[in-house]
Parts: C-alpha cells; sequence; structure tokens
C-alpha cells in the first residue's frame, strides 16, 4: 500500500491509459464509501460492499466523464 497517493486528475488519467491503474482509485475511495453507504442506508457489510462493488463498476465505466474534472466523492 502506498502512503502517497497521486491528485484525482493524475488518477483518471492514468487510468484511461491502463485499466490496472483504476486500483488506486478504488483504493483511495473503498474506506470512505463503504462507511458512507452502510451509514446512509443501514444494510449490513456484505451488502454494502455489493453495492460498493456495483458504485466502483459505474465509475470505471463512465471515468470519460470524469477525465477534465476532479473525481470528488460527491460526484460518485
Amino acid at each position: 500500500q502506498s502512503d502517497h497517493f497521486l491528485d484525482d486528475n493524475e488518477l483518471v488519467k492514468l487510468s484511461l491509459q491502463n485499466a490496472d491503474n483504476f486500483g488506486q482509485i478504488v483504493e483511495k475511495y473503498e474506506k470512505k464509501l463503504l462507511r458512507y453507504i452502510i451509514y446512509f442506508t443501514g444494510v449490513n457489510r456484505q451488502l454494502a460492499e455489493d453495492i460498493l462493488q456495483e458504485t466502483m463498476i459505474n465509475v470505471y465505466k463512465n471515468l470519460n466523464s470524469f477525465k477534465d474534472h476532479c473525481l470528488y466523492l460527491e460526484e460518485i
């Protein structure tokens, strides 16, 4: 695990060039998003992880829409 994260614009650019780089976006946001999902939906951890996985798939599919903009938690 890296203790230095690239900024979101760089992560998006790198992910668009090589899908393997998308893992850095997942790593950066997964814990916060999991807590957010559990807090606001009240679902159990397993269901929250399923929701998180679907969310990250949708983020990946729509990565081009983030190309010229910062990736913000609010946008996800």
